[in-house]
């Protein structure tokens, strides 16, 4: 596996040091095909890991439109379908009362099959299936 870090001075990108108060996140996005998920995962684990599971709060209870089981369009660069496994979906590393509305699992077009998480409930991320939108 190959982890590329860089600083924001390398990639000539400006700045603001923290201010008080402010939530601290460091986030890192791999890109690619055919990635081994849990690989990367367990291998970012091994690095940041402090042996602490976030408590994962209350689920929320806002209501959702769609519900586990119904069969959706993904907003993936393109309209995908998809079928939607779980509601208020969390990774056991999240921060504390972090949640997803939903785990989806799409289908890509001339690939496999892929478990996805929607990170909001709205009509740019996820709406009803319309297979004729799809032909488009």
């Amino acid at each position: 596996m190959i982890l590329n870090q860089g600083t924001s001075e390398e990639f000539g990108m400006e700045h603001k040091n923290w201010q008080p108060g402010e939530k601290r996140i460091n986030k890192i996005c791999f890109i690619g095909r055919n990635l081994d998920r849990k690989e990367l995962e367990d291998e970012v684990k091994a690095c940041i890991f402090d042996g602490k599971i976030p408590e994962p709060g209350p689920i929320p209870t806002a209501q959702l439109k769609f519900k586990k089981g119904d069969t959706v369009m993904c907003n993936m660069g393109m309209w995908v379908k998809g079928l939607i496994v779980k509601e208020w979906y969390r990774e056991e590393l999240w921060p504390t009362g972090k949640y997803a509305p939903y785990q989806v699992v799409v289908n890509m077009p001339g690939d496999k099959p892929q478990l996805i998480y929607v990170p909001k409930d709205h009509p740019a991320y996820i709406r009803p299936f319309d297979a004729k939108a799809l032909l488009l």
